[in-house]
C-alpha cells in the first residue's frame, strides 16, 4: 500500500509548506515522493525523512503532528528520532549538511523576494 501526501499546506506559513519541502528533498537525493513517505527503511529513505524534518522544523517550526501526518502517518516519536538523526548527520555528513542547507537556503531566498 502506497501512502499519499496529505495536503495540510492550509496550516503553515508561505513558502515552505511540508510537501513542498518532501518533493524537493526527494528530487535532491534522487528518490521518489512516494517512497519518502511510504513504509521503506533502507539507509536513503531515512535520511529523507531525516532531512524533511530538520528543514521543516527549521523552516516553519512544523509540529511533529504535522510532519507525521505529512509522511505516512508516523509516530510522534518517530518524527523526533529523525530529527535526531538528521542533526547527526549534519554533523558527520559533509553531503547531507551541504544538501540541507542549500536546500534551507533556497526557501529562505524565497522568503526575502
Amino acid at each position: 500500500m502506497t501512502a499519499q501526501i496529505i495536503d495540510i499546506s492550509g496550516d503553515l506559513r508561505f513558502p515552505a509548506p511540508i510537501a513542498n519541502i518532501i518533493a524537493d528533498v526527494a528530487y535532491q537525493m534522487h528518490l521518489p515522493k512516494d517512497a519518502v513517505i511510504g513504509p521503506g527503511r533502507t539507509r536513503p529513505l531515512v535520511q529523507a525523512r531525516a532531512a524533511v524534518v530538520w528543514l521543516s522544523r527549521e523552516l516553519i517550526e512544523a509540529s511533529n503532528g504535522m510532519l507525521g501526518r505529512a509522511l505516512g502517518d508516523r509516530r510522534h516519536g518517530v518524527i523526533e528520532t529523525a530529527y535526531q538523526t538528521a542533526a547527526r548527520l549534519r554533523e558527520r555528513d559533509a553531503n547531507f549538511r551541504r544538501r540541507t542547507d542549500q536546500l534551507r537556503d533556497h526557501y529562505r531566498n524565497l522568503q526575502e523576494d
